[in-house]
């Protein structure tokens, strides 16, 4: 994958071409796996869950911008901003609460995946 202009390109042959998928805002790109993967704009997640292929975006009420963020895995990631803002992603039941849970979307998970 690579970004011009916020456009995103994919490439299928090992980049003789590129062809244009989806357009987004954010500049840096992490995947988890090959299906898996993040992009930020400010407070905006933007993700894909099938290699890139579509892309889905939620805003995401964390209390500063997302300056950098790591995906070691499909459904466990860490969030830093401004601040001292840290948050940890993971995957949790639906009647987990806690202070200062922000919901996101879920991420599939690497259970029973044969990887």
């Amino acid at each position: 994958m690579r970004t011009s202009e916020g456009k995103l390109y994919k490439t299928s042959d090992g980049g003789a071409t590129w062809n244009p998928t989806a357009q987004t805002r954010g500049k840096r790109f992490r995947f988890a796996d090959p299906e898996v993967g993040w992009s930020f704009f400010e407070r905006e997640l933007q993700f894909t869950t099938d290699g890139g292929m579509h892309w889905n975006s939620r805003s995401i009420r964390f209390p500063a911008n997302v300056n950098a963020w790591t995906l070691p895995q499909s459904d466990r990631g860490y969030v830093v901003g401004d601040h001292g803002m840290i948050y940890h992603y993971r995957v949790v039941p639906v009647s987990y609460t806690a202070k200062g849970v922000l919901e996101a979307p879920a991420m599939p998970s690497q259970e029973g995946q044969d990887r």
